[in-house]
């Protein structure tokens, strides 16, 4: 089941999203999820584990517990999955402009937009590190002005070695 995202178009099925967590899929605490919906039709767009504090201390807890072989590594293995990472998200590209459009009513060139950045960002990020800490920069900014939007519940964790970030539903 892992990686697997069942989708159609407006009104259809919800995309469903669970928590990645060192390394596994994992349900939110209690199971809760949140559900977006599409704000023309009204039906859910997406549903997704809603993160709870507990969820957020193990997702700090296994990255913090992940660091020591990371940083280990090669640095052209590290590129290797960060790449692979990001052709996976370019492959799957019309699931996320899917949902983007259907979750925002947005048009699908500029969900495609957003999917093919973030993963030229990660792209990025691999062939130079200095590059993740830029984009990291640039999501602390969006998170900040997130915050200041009535309506919006913006949260930013940082720890020495890993940085989480949420943005739920109110």
């Amino acid at each position: 089941m892992r990686g697997q995202v069942r989708l159609v178009e407006c009104g259809g099925e919800a995309m469903e999203t669970r928590l990645l967590i060192g390394g596994k899929e994992v349900s939110a605490e209690g199971g809760k999820t949140f559900e977006r919906l599409n704000p023309v039709t009204g039906a859910v767009a997406t549903r997704a584990a809603a993160c709870s504090t507990l969820d957020a201390a193990n997702a700090a807890d296994a990255a913090f517990a992940a660091f020591p072989a990371w940083s280990e590594m090669r640095p052209s293995a590290r590129r290797a999955l960060l790449n692979k990472a990001a052709d996976v998200l370019s492959a799957r590209a019309a699931e996320f402009v899917s949902a983007m459009v259907d979750e925002t009513a947005s048009t699908s060139a500029w969900a495609h937009f957003n999917v093919m950045l973030a993963a030229n960002m990660i792209r990025a990020g691999a062939i130079n590190p200095a590059s993740l800490r830029e984009s990291a920069k640039f999501l602390e900014t969006i998170l900040d002005a997130a915050a200041k939007m009535p309506g919006v519940d913006a949260t930013r964790v940082s720890e020495v070695r890993a940085e989480i970030a949420a943005v739920p539903p109110r």
